[in-house]
């Protein structure tokens, strides 16, 4: 199997996977009343999108050469990974607004087995750098998630109600 349909097998893979975790995470942050696993879904249906992003990217990146285009559509990888990292960038001064916001307002403590949810619904990820450019936007995402998801809902998660 080509290194352009083992990227699009893996962004289809994503997708299904994310989009079963932002539907447990919702239905559990809503049920549990934790903000965290609320967030954590959207963050999982925003992956969903930069997952078509990436497949959209490669699947116009491996078109061959023609009239147009004598170099081939190679950049096209290139402006799906700035894509979602503008993406990234975007949900990141919209998280940091929201939540300057929601700390001024009293919220209930959250049910303590939602803690399990989000612990048990995070993906393993990889650690090892990209082998490929196909694979460059998939790990950088990954490395994102994996900085930024338990850092920002493990005192989320906590937080009592003042």
């Amino acid at each position: 199997m080509s290194s352009v349909k083992q990227g699009i097998r893996a962004a289809q893979t994503g997708m299904l996977i994310n989009a079963g975790l932002a539907g447990i995470k919702l239905a559990a942050g809503i049920a549990g009343n934790t903000y965290a696993l609320v967030a954590d879904a959207v963050e999982s249906g925003a992956d969903v999108f930069s997952s078509m992003l990436v497949w959209g990217g490669l699947a116009v990146a491996a078109q061959p050469a023609d009239e147009r285009h004598p170099y081939g559509y190679g950049k096209a990888e290139a402006i799906a990974a700035a894509a979602v990292s503008l993406m990234l960038l975007g949900a990141a001064i919209g998280i940091g607004i929201e939540a300057v916001k929601e700390i001024r307002t009293p919220h209930l403590v959250p049910a303590p087995w939602t803690l399990a949810v989000e612990i048990r619904a995070s993906p393993s990820r990889s650690t090892s750098p990209p082998a490929s450019p196909t694979r460059e936007c998939r790990w950088i995402r990954a490395r994102w998630h994996q900085v930024e998801v338990p850092r920002a809902a493990a005192p989320a998660t906590a937080r009592p109600a003042t």
